[in-house]
């Protein structure tokens, strides 16, 4: 999964994205590559609106609502339970791939979207 997120510059990937069915997502906004089994988010607060693009709709952006804040508990690779908080990209992209897991993309939450130029 991590291999197909940076072969297409992505940030984030949800298992399901590339066929298989399982609660995995991979995320990486620069910091460092976070894995997660089964995640889930436990707390949000606060509203960002943001631009989103996806692996899944090519050459689509949209704004989307988001929480500004949120933890979000899981497993790592070792099978142990972690919590992360994250707040403003991360927060977004951790809420982004989490959607995919439960079969929601983000043109269903934009507000408006837009193909992107070229």
């Amino acid at each position: 999964m991590r291999d197909t997120m940076y072969a297409f510059d992505g940030i984030g990937l949800a298992a399901p994205q590339i066929g298989i069915s399982k609660r995995i997502i991979v995320v990486d906004t620069g910091d460092n590559l976070i894995e997660m089994v089964n995640p889930e988010i436990i707390y949000g607060e606060g509203e960002q609106t943001g631009s989103e693009g996806c692996l899944s709709v090519p050459n689509v952006v949209g704004l989307v609502k988001r929480a500004k804040k949120v933890t979000v508990k899981g497993l790592n690779r070792k099978g142990e339970e972690v919590n992360i908080e994250a707040s403003d990209l991360l927060a977004r992209v951790f809420q982004h791939e989490i959607d995919h897991l439960d079969g929601v993309l983000f043109i269903d939450r934009a507000i408006e979207t837009r193909r992107k130029n070229g």
